[in-house]
């Protein structure tokens, strides 16, 4: 018996400083408490209990609600006995070394907690028990009672009490009785799963009764659980593939393991494809989520001395010479590969659930991107499922940009690997070419397609302008002429892939420059004119064929060609030059034709004499404006949808189309493209609008 108090012959307070308790694992030091008493348990030899209580502070509606501030851990275990005690008051002790203790783990509830106090009953002699009552602080160890008898009646105890959590540490404590039972059972899973488990007991004042944590741990994991060897540069592991009920948030894991105690998580959402959100197991109702537990002499070896990280590069020091350096990653990699194809199955269906959708999506939505389903079937079938068409659409399209980039690369290494002078090698790199070039040539067509697909839904929303009575806060006017050309815009603004001048006419496409709903005094390029007129677009042209590019800017204008939009429905139309198209478009041809038009250096800009001038003018063919357009000699087309004249005075072609022929024109021009590409005759926007 010890017979004077004792204290702890090492510095405490830098012995705490070098353990490292991450500021979100408080409860560490609970787990190392109540692994200390699986341990007393083991070393007892008979049937166990572990009592753990939560300690709150009260608030003024309850005294049972507040905030965690400290544990009681109690087990009927063997006790601090001389050898132990002795043990505890050895700085890194090896008596736990053949079950991973490094003898710091006390260590630990000095780091999270001001106040711990330790009281012992245990035996000495096989009808002698003994107790002994001590604290543990920075400044040692205090022997509160020295070993004496115990009472005749005393059960055999052990109650360790952590007080006062600090306050760096405390967030990560405040958890639910229910949360805390759980993340015991998750960091000691090895202890839980090994079959030979003592009874252990939760009690938390905020939870209306006690719960049975190792009951709990049978109930949270799937019935089922598999271990798989795998070896790693040399090294043997083994992985467990449990199942966790799932929480909200659920993610899927990868935990590494160090004496039957979980040392460092690291998620695999997502690096598995398709392994995103809970999983079904057959013949279960509830959702779980996977945790694969790994254990290793190599992990034991590695792990620091608190259990919070590994040092792969310490242990190596230790290992014989044919066994090679482990990397935390190398051993990740080769785990979740291994958990890869223990989830195989679960994945199946998932993954066929989300390339039916994808393959839907690209029939029905992005015929663009077909070819990558035989091309790139590998890549298209890592993405993630569940994405949005946002998503999925961005997917594609990188794994489109990187076949590009392969197949572009491709080509040029077989060039500059071929011996020209050699007839076999050119020959070879003859036929690698044309191959290569047959995958180019897909990405050509699937830029078309894409091109196409925009078209259609350019038409597509053309409909549902004329469809619609209410388009918010735009007038009908302004949204259509946004839709052929955004307003304020010229080609210096480099939005001229949003130009749908193809709906009137694809030349309208080619051009110099142009400018829509911008006065010519403001025009950056060809015209510097202090004149207010202002139609709704202009396009120039100059001569292009053969001309030098330094030189373009100086070749003369070749033709016009300009674009008037009134409003869907409109039906008054008065015969002043305002409300009268006709007269405006004469109105700009007269200002363009004056001699005096320069460009924004304040050079002359040469129209010449017989430079035409086309005029179109969109506009529902009402009967005012049928007159109005006969008054200038207009002759209707055979439809009875347009008009048009030469106009030999201002050497002007005027054209006037309704809506409905430039859509159904645009639509009759497209119809092949649309078909090729299996898009519906009639866009679903206007089948929801019909209905």
């Amino acid at each position: 018996m010890s017979d004077g108090s004792t204290s702890l012959t090492v510095d405490i307070r830098g012995r705490v400083r070098n353990v490292r308790v991450q500021r979100n694992n408080g409860l560490l030091a609970l787990y190392e408490a109540v692994v200390n008493s699986f341990h007393a348990i083991e070393d007892a030899e008979y049937q166990g209990r572990i009592d753990i209580t939560v300690a709150r502070q009260g608030t003024l509606d309850r005294a049972s609600d507040g905030p965690v501030t400290g544990f009681t851990i109690a087990d009927n275990g063997v006790g601090f006995n001389d050898t132990n005690f002795k043990s505890f008051l050895t700085s890194d002790s090896v008596a736990k070394a053949s079950r991973g203790g490094r003898g710091v783990g006390r260590f630990t509830w000095l780091k999270v907690f001001h106040s711990v106090h330790v009281s012992s009953t245990f035996q000495v002699e096989p009808d002698t028990t003994a107790t002994r009552q001590f604290s543990f602080s920075f400044d040692g160890v205090e022997e509160l009672e020295l070993e004496k008898p115990a009472a005749k009646d005393a059960p055999i105890k052990t109650i360790v009490k952590l007080a006062s959590c600090r306050d760096h540490y405390a967030p990560s404590i405040q958890k639910s009785a229910t949360a805390i039972a759980k993340c015991i059972i998750e960091h000691c899973i090895e202890y839980f799963l090994s079959g030979k488990i003592p009874q252990v007991w939760l009690h938390d004042p905020s939870a209306p009764d006690p719960i049975r944590v190792d009951e709990l741990s049978r109930d949270l994991f799937a019935d089922s659980t598999v271990t798989t060897p795998f070896e790693v540069k040399g090294h043997k592991f083994s992985i467990r593939h449990t199942y966790l009920e799932a929480r909200a948030n659920t993610s899927h894991s990868i935990e590494l393991c160090a004496q039957r105690r979980v040392v460092k998580s690291e998620t695999i959402s997502g690096k598995i494809p398709d392994l995103r959100g809970a999983l079904k197991l057959p013949g279960r109702t509830e959702q779980f989520s996977y945790r694969g537990y790994i254990s290793g002499q190599a992990l034991d070896d590695a792990a620091s001395d608190s259990r919070t990280d590994f040092d792969f590069d310490a242990a190596a020091l230790f290992q014989s010479s044919d066994l090679e350096i482990l990397t935390l990653e190398s051993v990740l990699e080769a785990a979740t590969k291994v958990a890869e194809e223990q989830l195989e199955d679960l994945l199946k269906p998932i993954r066929a659930q989300k390339m039916e959708r994808i393959e839907q999506y690209v029939q029905n939505v992005a015929p663009n991107f077909r070819y990558l389903l035989s091309r790139r079937r590998d890549e298209v079938e890592k993405l993630p499922p569940n994405l949005d068409d946002r998503g999925l659409d961005q997917g594609l399209y990188l794994i489109e940009r990187d076949h590009e980039h392969e197949v572009r690369q491709s080509i040029n290494e077989c060039i500059a690997g071929t011996d020209i002078e050699s007839l076999d090698s050119f020959s070879s790199m003859h036929q690698s070419i044309n191959s290569l070039m047959e995958e180019y040539a897909e990405l050509d067509q699937s830029r078309l397609a894409r091109h196409i697909q925009y078209r259609y839904a350019v038409i597509q929303m053309f409909e549902y302008l004329l469809g619609t009575s209410d388009i918010g806060k735009y007038s009908k006017e302004d949204a259509m002429h946004d839709l052929f050309a955004r307003r304020k815009q010229d080609t210096s603004d480099g939005e001229e892939e949003h130009l749908n001048l193809w709906l009137i006419d694809e030349k309208l496409f080619f051009h110099s420059y142009y400018a829509s709903d911008i006065p010519f005094s403001q025009y950056k390029q060809e015209f510097h004119r202090d004149n207010p007129d202002r139609p709704d677009v202009a396009i120039f042209e100059r001569t292009m064929a053969f001309a030098d590019p330094t030189e373009m800017r100086n070749s003369s204008i070749t033709s016009v060609v300009l674009l008037e939009f009134k409003h869907p429905g409109r039906t008054s139309y008065s015969d002043g030059e305002k409300d009268n198209p006709i007269a405006q478009i004469f109105s700009y041809c007269e200002t363009l034709r004056e001699g005096r038009a320069k460009d924004s250096r304040g050079e002359p800009i040469s129209l010449p004499e017989n430079a035409p001038i086309y005029a179109f003018i969109v506009a529902d063919l009402t009967p005012k404006l049928r007159r109005q357009a006969k008054n200038y000699m207009l002759t209707e087309a055979h439809d009875s949808q347009g008009m048009f004249v030469y106009n030999a005075n201002h050497r002007c072609y005027v054209d006037i189309r309704s809506f409905r022929r430039v859509i159904s024109d645009a639509r009759k021009r497209n119809m092949a493209f649309f078909h090729k590409l299996g898009l519906p005759s009639i866009p679903p926007v206007i089948q929801a609008v019909g209905q």
